[in-house]
């Protein structure tokens, strides 16, 4: 038996099929906002590394200078006791009267009776008289065993040899302590020791 929609069912039918053909070209991928799926997350962009700097690390315990008043916690016209209470010299030794007894400074790699390098002489009346260098420390105006002479005399232009000549031992006021001065010996054009000592040390010279 042959069956034919009437014209108003023939009518729904295609409103219907061309309903079910639009929701098909709908579920392509769009343009817009709802072409993203729901529930999928949206593309993240890497947060930038840290370019924060690392902290400058302190100076090191061994950068002291030699002057204007001592070196580090030294201090000219301290005692024995108060020198030996910094931790910046070797145990005491020598004799206890004079000015026989002395240290070095620690970190000196001469430590002798006789080795002048670091050595530190201590006075019966004046306390701790002078602080030598040792290769390394220096003054605050740049100093140091085996400086040069020319560098010695552009840092201190009124050094002159007790002797007249270029080589020996001169002194020099110390900037910034009227109490004190620097001993500064030349030999073959360099500086072969250096100290500052209190302007009246009574143990040599």
């Amino acid at each position: 038996m042959s069956m034919y929609l009437s014209r108003p069912a023939a009518a729904l039918a295609a409103a219907v099929l061309a309903a079910v053909l639009l929701g098909a070209c709908g579920s392509g991928t769009g343009t817009g906002p709802s072409a993203n799926p729901a529930g999928t997350p949206a593309a993240t962009t890497p947060a930038a590394p840290s370019t924060s700097a690392s902290p400058v690390p302190p100076p090191p315990a061994d950068a002291l200078l030699l002057g204007p008043t001592g070196y580090g916690r030294l201090r000219l016209g301290m005692t024995q006791a108060q020198a030996a209470a910094t931790k910046l010299i070797t145990p005491l030794a020598g004799k206890q009267s004079g000015c026989y007894r002395y240290a070095h400074l620690v970190g000196s790699p001469a430590t002798g009776e006789h080795d002048i390098a670091g050595r530190l002489f201590f006075s019966e009346t004046l306390g701790l008289a002078a602080i030598y260098a040792y290769s390394g420390v220096k003054t605050p105006e740049g100093i140091t065993v085996g400086s040069t002479f020319d560098e010695l005399r552009r840092a201190y232009p009124s050094w002159e040899s007790v002797s007249g000549d270029k080589d020996g031992r001169g002194y020099v006021r110390v900037p910034g302590n009227a109490e004190a001065i620097y001993r500064i010996e030349v030999g073959a054009g360099k500086v072969i020791q250096l100290s500052v000592q209190l302007l009246n040390q009574d143990c040599y010279e």
